[in-house]
């Protein structure tokens, strides 16, 4: 086989076991990094080089296309990095106050600290596992800067797949871990700049190499001034350019491009490795509006899906767990994993609690902190290419970023199970909303074409009464994969709609966005957790069920204790006409309630079509004009014609209001299976409701008695 047959087989290999463990590690609530991290290990010698004596690993990746590889997944890195840059929000380092920035900068030093006691500690006693060392102090320096480093984006993509991102701990643990990659990365290139030397660790040379060094390091500063006064004004008018489009040009993409492998290319002139260019571009991008959000965007999924996992198996090849062939060996890895967890956690935890937050959130902090991930790949690998790291060292230290980033997510549970975390959010929430008296909506919202007209009905349910309206945007964990890193750049754009919206309706809102493993029983939860006397969702037919009101909906319309009204827009303009089929049933009750809050609306007219069941005596109007002061449309239809009367009499109105049973998954009802005729036929927008008995009862709100006879509503 040519190298170009080769090199696709091995990337199709690399692509599904990556896919296949992480998809597997997320099963127990693992990240899926973790997978792709052991599926690196798995092609390596480790396991794939046990076989036939290393035969199959040679077949699969013979030397001569290690090179290929190496280049791939260095690429993959540097972007990597550059999206590393784009996360970092300064918005993350204002306001947290001392504690911040206390218990970030011990969350460096402790760890670096006991790092490089290690190495001196390694260097002294075991000479089999560092090797030769052409500098001590670069060894103490790198496994300092190697304990210190925490892997933002493995943390906020727990963090959000926990809900955790906008608790206090969450917002703490995402400011500190920020602080933390910034102040170990500048460690790691003040290393590197030293190991470049390789005549620092001979005392006839150390004063000319410090003095490269000290070059180095100013050469590094003025690269920095030159990203931070000129780079970002110029990034700034690339911005502009979007924000006048409003897309990502070509032309646009080729020039940040272009700009990242200049400064990929500047600092590896300087000797500081060119993943620092990229991070260091990534982070003087500006941070305000869609721009980053789109740029991510187009960047992202190509990195992560295609080049990080060739960087895990280019990291898995050159990891041989073999080496430690003795429980000696085994014994030093876990001191080394000890050291690790000590230092980060320990660190974390004891600055946290100095500064009053409770042992259970600074606990939480300290294990949220210790996670290692490929941030900690990315050093090792640097540290084994520039040999400071010897290949046991390097093994050693690859089952330690395992170890501690698979440790997060059990801890985690440990200390703040779901089920408390749910407990202390329900409590907390229900005590806000309490406060707001009304009533009030939860509006689950996930397309940006539904999401405005699902917030103009919910507006209008309230009538004139008070209350909140809360937006409530779920996503599937496996849609968190993008939005992992932008949920802390900002709003998703759905929400935006529904933000803007209500602003416009001048309703009181919550915007709330967070990650749901069964989005019905989320949404049954909120109505529940925000004392909503509504729930109103978009029409949304089931893709496994020829059941209209099924899936999500129905799973919401059996749990959830709260009316349920099901929205299917169809160009909602103004509401001007109503029609309400009437049945004489007791689910129209609350139909006629909604109708009596959309009815309160200026120059609104409605329109009654009750349809005559068989052998059904006609009664008098009484009782409705009474509840109803005013006029109205009353017309008497029969049931046997009553959904082509219906969808016929629609095309005059601009909204369709109409009840649903106790029993509307059953076939029984005088409009069995009419729900979705009515949906697919009616030619104005319709809105179906639900009565649920279990709803809050509003004190201002005046219930509309049942109608005895050819009822009379009225348009205000």
């Amino acid at each position: 086989m040519n190298m170009i047959q080769i090199m696709l087989i091995q990337i199709g290999v690399i692509l599904a076991l990556s896919r296949l463990l992480g998809m597997l590690m997320r099963q127990i609530n693992q990240p899926q990094v973790v997978g792709e991290m052991i599926a690196g290990i798995l092609l390596g010698p480790s396991l794939l080089g046990l076989f036939h004596h290393g035969a199959w690993m040679n077949a699969l990746f013979p030397r001569s296309s290690l090179g290929n590889l190496d280049v791939l997944s260095q690429m993959g890195v540097m972007l990597f990095m550059f999206l590393v840059g784009l996360e970092l929000d300064p918005k993350l380092l204002r306001g947290q106050g001392k504690a911040a920035l206390v218990t970030g900068t011990v969350g460096i030093v402790i760890p670096f600290l006991l790092g490089g006691a290690l190495a001196i500690a390694l260097l002294h006693t075991q000479h089999q596992v560092t090797g030769d060392v052409a500098s001590p102090l670069v060894l103490c320096l790198f496994m300092g800067a190697a304990m210190s480093i925490t892997a933002f984006p493995v943390l906020a993509r727990i963090l959000t797949e926990r809900n955790l991102h906008k608790t206090r701990t969450g917002v703490l643990a995402l400011t500190c871990a920020a602080m933390d990659d910034i102040m170990g990365w500048c460690i790691l290139a003040f290393v590197l700049a030293i190991a470049q030397f390789k005549g620092f660790g001979n005392e006839a040379h150390h004063g000319s190499a410090f003095r490269t060094a000290m070059m180095t390091v100013g050469l590094s500063a003025a690269y920095l001034l030159v990203m931070v006064f000129i780079v970002r004004k110029f990034l700034g008018r690339l911005q502009a350019i979007f924000d006048t489009l409003g897309y990502l040009t070509q032309g646009v993409m080729a020039i940040i491009f272009l700009i990242l492998i200049g400064s990929s290319l500047a600092t590896d002139a300087i000797g500081i490795h060119q993943i620092f260019g990229a991070f260091m571009f990534g982070a003087v991008m500006p941070k305000e509006g869609l721009f980053i959000k789109h740029l991510t965007e187009k960047v992202e999924d190509f990195t992560v899906l295609f080049l990080l996992p060739l960087f895990f198996a280019h990291t898995g090849l050159r990891t041989e767990l073999g080496l430690l062939g003795s429980a000696q060996l085994w014994i030093i890895c876990a001191v080394i994993v000890a050291t690790a967890v000590v230092g980060k956690f320990g660190g974390v935890t004891l600055a946290a609690r100095f500064y009053g937050i409770n042992w259970r959130q600074s606990g939480l902090l300290g294990v949220l902190m210790n996670t290692r991930g490929l941030m900690e790949l990315i050093i090792l690998n640097i540290g084994l290419t520039f040999g400071v790291l010897s290949p046991s060292l390097f093994a050693m230290m690859v089952v330690m970023a395992l170890a501690t980033t698979f440790m997060t997510t059990p801890f985690m549970r440990l200390l703040y199970s779901p089920a408390r975390q749910k407990r202390e959010m329900d409590e907390a929430a229900r005590e806000e909303a309490a406060k707001v008296p009304g009533i009030h909506v939860v509006v689950p919202v996930s397309l940006k074409n539904t999401a405005a007209s699902l917030v103009r009905i919910s507006r209008m349910l309230m009538g004139d009464s008070p209350g909140r309206l809360y937006a409530l945007h779920l996503e599937r964990p496996f849609e968190v994969e993008r939005r992992a890193r932008t949920a802390t750049i900002m709003p998703d754009e759905v929400l935006d709609v529904a933000i803007d919206t209500a602003k416009k309706q001048r309703v009181p809102f919550s915007a709330i966005s967070f990650v749901s493993p069964n989005i019905g029983r989320d949404i049954a939860d909120a109505a529940e957790r925000y004392l909503a006397r509504w729930i109103v969702m978009g029409w949304h037919k089931p893709i496994f069920s020829s059941n209209v009101l099924g899936g999500v909906v129905g799973q919401v319309l059996q749990r959830a204790p709260a009316n349920v009204a099901i929205f299917c827009d169809k160009g909602l303009g103004p509401v001007k006409r109503i029609l309400v089929p009437y049945l004489d049933e007791p689910q129209d009750r609350e139909a006629l309630n909604a109708v009596k809050h959309l009815g309160s609306l200026h120059d609104v007219s409605v329109t009654i079509l009750r349809i005559k069941k068989d052998n059904a005596e006609q009664k008098d109007q009484t009782t409705a004009e009474k509840d109803f002061p005013g006029a109205a449309d009353v017309r008497t239809i029969d049931v046997a014609d009553a959904l082509k009367v219906i969808a016929e009499e629609s095309a005059g109105h601009d909204l369709m209001v109409l009840g649903l049973s106790d029993e509307w998954d059953s076939s029984r009802g005088p409009l069995s299976g009419g729900h979705a005729f009515l949906a697919e036929m009616a030619q104005c927008s319709l809105l179906i409701v639900h009565p649920n008995p279990r709803a809050p009862v509003v004190e201002t709100e005046a219930e509309v008695e049942p109608p005895t006879g050819a009822e009379a509503m009225v348009g205000a």
